[in-house]
C-alpha cells in the first residue's frame, strides 16, 4: 500500500468517525427535544415511541465504534451506517404519522451525509432508494397496509390522493436537489482540500529545498533583529566561526563579534533604505588566523517579519595566504638577486684574507696575544664563510637529489645528533612518536636533514628553561588545509611530520613573519634558517604551516608527498 493509499483510508476513517459522533450527538438531541414536548403535550404514546430510539441509537453508536476498530473494509461499514440511519428514519415517520409527519426532513440529512461519506455516487444512490422507501411509506398508508407498522393508527383523514401524488413528488424532487447541492459542494469542497493540499506540499518542497539549500552552501547566513538577536545560523556560518548551537540560549552578534564591528553591523539595520556593505575580520581559532569576509544586507522593513539584517560570510583565509606566499616570493627573488651578488664579492677576499693569515701565522713568531688574534680572525672568517654558503643555498637553492628514504630512521638519526649537539641540555626532553605505518619517502636525504635540524633547534633555543619536544611523523589520508588552493599541497595519502615545543611561543605578528628571509626575533643570528626550511619544503612540492601561543609553546608542521613522481607538474615536464 503506497502512501496516498494510506491517506485515503485515513482519512475515510476519520470521516466515519465523526459521523458516529455526529449521530449520537444530533440524533439524541433531536429526539429528546421532539419527545419531551410531546410529553409535556400529552402525546405519551408517541413521546414514548422516541425515547426507545434514543437507546437504539446509543446501541447502535457503540455497535459502530466496535465495527470501525476490527473491520478492513470501511467502505461496507459506510452502507450499513447509512441504512441503519434510513431504516431508523422510516421507523420515524411511520410512527409520526407518514405522508404528514414532519421528520420526513431527516431523510435529506441521510442524503447530505453519504454524499460527505462517499462522494460523487453516494448522494443520488442514496436518493434514489430514499425515494423508494418514502413512496413505498405513503403507498402502504392510502392502501391501508398499515397493520405492521411499528405504530399502528387509523387515520380518519388522509390528504386527497391527488395532494398525495404532490407530496410525493415535492419531496422526491426535495431529495435530487439536495444530492445534486450536496454532491456539487462536496465536489467543490474536495477539490480545494486538494488544491490546498498540492499548495501545502509545494510550499513544503519549496521550504525544505530552502533550508537544504541555506544548510549546505559553503557561504556562512546569519539572519539577525535590528537589536542584534540572531535569528538563525546556518551551519556553515557554525563551522566558520567555532560556535556552539545552543537550541535553548538564543544568540546575539556581541557573542560572535567584538563590540566595534557589531555596532558598525547594527548602525546599518537603521538605515532605511537597502543597502550592502563588505566588512573583513580577522580572528583566531585553535591557535590559527582566520580571515572572514562579512557581507552584510539591510532587509527591507516589514510589520511581521523580525529579520532586519542578513550576514553573509565568507572564509578568505586561503586567499590571504595564497597572497602572503606571493609577497613571500617576491621578496625572496629580490634577497636571492642581492645575496648571490653579494657573496660573490664578499668570498673570495675572505678566502685571501682567511689563507693570508694562515701563511703568516705560520711563518712568523708570534707571541700568545698575537697568536689569540689570529686565531679569532680565521675563526670568524669561517664563521662568514659559513654564513655565506647559507645565503647562497637560499638564493640558489641546491635541485633536490630525490631517493627512498626511511623517513622515520631519519628522524630518529637526527634526534640522537641533536641531544649530543652542544646547545642542547638535560632539562630539555625529546619525545619521538613512531608512527604504525610504513614511511618511505621519496626525498632528499641531506635537505631534509637540514630543514629538521633547524626547527629541531629552533624548537630546543625557544625552551631556555627546559621543556619538552615532541616529534611525530605519520600517514595522513584526510585532504590538507590548502588542498583547495594550492597545487603544491600534496594529495592524500602523503606524510605529516610535526615538531612541538613547550617553549616561549610567538604572537601573530611574529608568525607572520618567520619565514621571511633576515627576519630575526633572537639575539643571536641573522634569520636565514627558517627560510632555508620554507625554501627545502617547497622544493619538495609540501607544504609548511606553523601554529603557536605565548607561553604555551610552538608548533611545526611538514606535509610531503610520497612519491615526487606523482606530481601533476612532474607528469607535464615529462
Amino acid at each position: 500500500m503506497d502512501a496516498t493509499q494510506t491517506k485515503d483510508e485515513t482519512d475515510f476513517y476519520q470521516k466515519l468517525k465523526s459521523l458516529i459522533i455526529a449521530r449520537l450527538l444530533v440524533g439524541t438531541t433531536l429526539l429528546l427535544g421532539t419527545a419531551l414536548p410531546l410529553e409535556v403535550s400529552g402525546f405519551f404514546a408517541v413521546s414514548r415511541f422516541l425515547f426507545p430510539l434514543v437507546t437504539t441509537i446509543l446501541i447502535m453508536t457503540i455497535i459502530y465504534s466496535g465495527l470501525l476498530n476490527i473491520t478492513s473494509n470501511l467502505r461496507l461499514l459506510a452502507c450499513i451506517q447509512l441504512l441503519g440511519d434510513i431504516l431508523l428514519e422510516t421507523i420515524i415517520i411511520m410512527a409520526t404519522g407518514g405522508i404528514e409527519s414532519p421528520f420526513s426532513i431527516l431523510y435529506v440529512i441521510t442524503i447530505i451525509i453519504a454524499s460527505y461519506v462517499i462522494p460523487r455516487k453516494g448522494s443520488f444512490a442514496t436518493a434514489i432508494f430514499i425515494s423508494l422507501v418514502f413512496g413505498g411509506i405513503v403507498v402502504c398508508q392510502y392502501k391501508g397496509w398499515t397493520g405492521w407498522w411499528p405504530f399502528a393508527t387509523n387515520w380518519v383523514l388522509l390528504p386527497p390522493p391527488t395532494f398525495a401524488v404532490y407530496i410525493i413528488l415535492v419531496n422526491i424532487a426535495g431529495y435530487y436537489l439536495t444530492a445534486f447541492l450536496a454532491n456539487n459542494l462536496s465536489e467543490r469542497i474536495r477539490r480545494m482540500n486538494l488544491m490546498l493540499l498540492n499548495r501545502n506540499v509545494q510550499y513544503s518542497y519549496l521550504w525544505t529545498l530552502n533550508r537544504r539549500i541555506v544548510n549546505e552552501i559553503p557561504s556562512g547566513v546569519i539572519t539577525t533583529t535590528a537589536e542584534g538577536d540572531i535569528l538563525s545560523v546556518n551551519p556553515a556560518a557554525i563551522t566558520m566561526l567555532g560556535l556552539v548551537e545552543e537550541p535553548d540560549q538564543q544568540y546575539r552578534l556581541s557573542r560572535i563579534f567584538p563590540d566595534y564591528l557589531v555596532q558598525s553591523i547594527l548602525r546599518m539595520a537603521s538605515l532605511d533604505q537597502s543597502v550592502k556593505r563588505e566588512i573583513q575580520y580577522q580572528y583566531e581559532l585553535t591557535g590559527e588566523t582566520y580571515w572572514i569576509l562579512i557581507e552584510i544586507i539591510a532587509l527591507e522593513r516589514k510589520t511581521r517579519d523580525p529579520a532586519r539584517l542578513m550576514l553573509i560570510v565568507n572564509d578568505v583565509t586561503d586567499q590571504k595566504r595564497i597572497e602572503e606566499m606571493k609577497r613571500k616570493t617576491q621578496r625572496w627573488s629580490t634577497v636571492a638577486e642581492v645575496s648571490a651578488g653579494m657573496a660573490h664579492e664578499i668570498r673570495n677576499p675572505l678566502a685571501s684574507i682567511s689563507g693570508s693569515i694562515e701563511v703568516l701565522k705560520q711563518q712568523l713568531k708570534l707571541t700568545d696575544s698575537q697568536n689569540r688574534l689570529m686565531n679569532i680572525v680565521i675563526r670568524e672568517s669561517d664563521r662568514l664563510n659559513k654564513l655565506i654558503s647559507n645565503f647562497l643555498d637560499l638564493a640558489r637553492p641546491r635541485k633536490p637529489e630525490f631517493n627512498i628514504v626511511d623517513l622515520e630512521a631519519l628522524l630518529e638519526e637526527i634526534t640522537m645528533l641533536v641531544k649530543t649537539s652542544e646547545s642542547f641540555n638535560e632539562t630539555i626532553t625529546i619525545d619521538f612518536q613512531r608512527s604504525m605505518e610504513p614511511l618511505d619517502v621519496e626525498i632528499d636525504r641531506d635537505q631534509i636533514t637540514q630543514m629538521i635540524w633547524n626547527l629541531l633547534k629552533n624548537a630546543i633555543e625557544a625552551m631556555p628553561d627546559g621543556g619538552t619536544v615532541h616529534i611525530c611523523a605519520r600517514v595522513c589520508h584526510e585532504p590538507g588545509p590548502y588542498q583547495k588552493v594550492l597545487d603544491t599541497q600534496p594529495k592524500p595519502p602523503f606524510v605529516r611530520c610535526s615538531i612541538e615545543d613547550t617553549g616561549i611561543g610567538m604572537d601573530q605578528e611574529v608568525i607572520s613573519r618567520i619565514f621571511d628571509p633576515f627576519t630575526t626575533f633572537k639575539r643571536h643570528g641573522v634569520g636565514i634558517g627558517l627560510a632555508i626550511v620554507y625554501r627545502i619544503v617547497e622544493n619538495h612540492h609540501g607544504t609548511i604551516r606553523v601554529m603557536s601561543k605565548l607561553k604555551k609553546g610552538t608548533t611545526f608542521i611538514v606535509d610531503l608527498p610520497f612519491r615526487q613522481k606523482e606530481l601533476p607538474e612532474d607528469k607535464e615536464e615529462k
